[in-house]
């Protein structure tokens, strides 16, 4: 674009790309965009989305729909304000989604009947102080086993890389054991990398005894998820911190008092405390990168970390030719062998995966520079408070 004269459209496109990895650079970048183009409504958007990145507040529907009549892709604002009000409350999220759905594909028309069907359900779930299950080492993944009112044990990974708040079991005949009601069956209505055709989803109100839950929402279908019987997110439990404890596998549930005493308890040094942007139940966190400071989602459900192609050339890494095995046959790839810090703590990154997509793309505009997957976050105590949006990693060799 420079090369054509197009200084406008360059510099606007190098600030959508620092929005895009969530590069600390971006605030700087807009300034200066702001005073070189202050009419513009590209240049709005942009701040207006890092805005609402950054602060979870609830959107106002009248700039998302002015918003809309400026600039060039319309449907954006209302995709964006649908996503952050998604990590409020579904009322919210529904609302938001009914003024988008005119924009939408036919996928998001499924979201608008999952939402109406949590709802109606009305989940009862309360959790007092602290409690503890049973640990359930899936994998690489962390996670835990529950109980339902008739006895029937569940064994569910923690997935970050799980979005909607959804607890969803990967085994038709799991699922359909389960204490509840069904409320809704979606046909064809999920299917992921590992399966080779879609597959219905069913929703259902299940009761648990352990934890104590009524009418909570489970989604499930025939997956072949072969690491446990589901996965879940950490913010599948309205109001919960979960404390994962994968070196001494233990898992605890904590209200909020409970979890302010704990974080409260630990030696000064022990542990990071790092900030989380939420979008639609996705976290991400800050890292630095060869003295870059960008986004990283955490995706417990992947593998280390990855890198996706725009954050190795903008942060100067140095990809090799080198291939990985998945399902019996051998694919070429790029790798890359660097430094992350992540808080205070400093991970050597060895065959890092450069991917030619952007995993955590929501496709309005905001994503980040890769993944951190479970062979970093298993070397921690960990939890997301969602009630702060925080992340702390606790180093288990300095506590108890």
């Amino acid at each position: 674009l420079r090369t054509l004269g197009n200084t406008t459209g360059a510099d606007i496109l190098r600030l959508k790309l620092l929005l895009f990895l969530g590069d600390s650079r971006f605030e700087n970048e807009l300034a200066r965009c702001r005073s070189r183009y202050p009419d513009s409504p590209e240049v709005r958007l942009a701040a207006w989305l890092h805005s609402l990145d950054q602060t979870g507040a609830p959107p106002d529907p009248a700039e998302v729909s002015e918003l809309a009549e400026q600039i060039t892709m319309s449907a954006v604002p209302y995709q964006a304000a649908y996503t952050a009000a998604s990590d409020r409350t579904d009322r919210e999220a529904l609302s938001f989604l009914t003024s988008y759905l005119p924009y939408a594909v036919s996928y998001f028309h499924r979201h608008k009947q999952k939402l109406e069907t949590r709802l109606a359900l009305d989940p009862q779930f309360t959790i007092t102080g602290a409690v503890t299950l049973e640990y359930a080492q899936c994998g690489a993944q962390a996670g835990m086993y529950l109980v339902d009112t008739d006895g029937n044990k569940i064994k569910m990974s923690l997935d970050t890389g799980t979005g909607g708040r959804l607890f969803t079991v990967h085994h038709r005949d799991v699922g359909d054991r389960l204490h509840g009601d069904t409320m809704l069956v979606l046909e064809d209505g999920i299917q992921y990398n590992y399966m080779d055709a879609p597959a219905d989803v069913v929703i259902k109100g299940v009761d648990f005894a352990q934890p104590s839950m009524t009418s909570f929402p489970v989604e499930y279908f025939d997956g072949g998820f072969s690491i446990a019987d589901g996965c879940f997110s950490p913010f599948a439990l309205r109001d919960v911190a979960i404390v994962m404890d994968p070196v001494n596998q233990r898992v605890t549930l904590r209200d909020s008092a409970a979890f302010v005493a704990w974080v409260d308890s630990l030696p000064a040094g022990a542990f990071a405390d790092l900030p989380v942007i939420l979008r639609d139940s996705w976290p991400y966190i800050p890292i630095e990168v060869n003295g870059y400071r960008t986004l990283m989602m955490v995706e417990t459900g992947s593998r280390d970390v990855n890198f996706n192609e725009i954050a190795v050339e903008e942060y100067g890494l140095t990809p090799y030719d080198s291939a990985i095995i998945w399902r019996g046959e051998e694919y070429p790839t790029k790798m890359v062998d660097v430094t992350i810090r992540v808080g205070h703590y400093e991970y050597e990154v060895q065959g890092g995966h450069v991917t030619d997509w952007a995993l955590g793309n929501h496709a309005y505009g905001v994503a980040a520079a890769g993944d951190i997957g479970p062979d970093f976050m298993n070397r921690f105590v960990y939890s997301f408070d969602p009630w702060r949006r925080r992340l702390i990693l606790v180093d288990p060799k300095l506590v108890g």
